[in-house]
């Protein structure tokens, strides 16, 4: 699948946090994404 609002470095960053178990709104508050972006991925 292709995300064109992401980054390549984005994509790496939310699979590494997602790796080390945070729940998906940390991720988002920390990337400032919104949360439903997270699930998207």
């Amino acid at each position: 699948m292709t995300y064109k609002h992401l980054t390549i470095d984005e994509l790496t960053m939310i699979e590494s946090y997602y790796l080390q178990h945070n729940k998906p709104v940390e991720i988002a508050n920390r990337m400032g994404r919104a949360i439903q972006t997270i699930y998207n991925v």
